[in-house]
């Protein structure tokens, strides 16, 4: 919701997904590039979510 006009704003939406390590380095690359897409897109919030996983390849 526009905290401007209060009125529903319905937009395309972009994943993305990446595996990182849980390491400072790791959260502060994401946090540049949440900032980053905030600025180009000119959005009001980036949403994150973290999930622990174990993977193999």
């Amino acid at each position: 919701m526009s905290p401007i006009d209060h009125t529903t704003i319905e937009e395309p939406s972009k994943i993305l997904v990446a595996a990182l390590p849980g390491s400072p380095d790791s959260l502060a690359a994401i946090q540049h590039i949440r900032s980053a897409c905030r600025l180009r897109f000119r959005q009001q919030a980036i949403g994150m979510t973290v999930t622990r996983a174990c993977g193999s390849f």
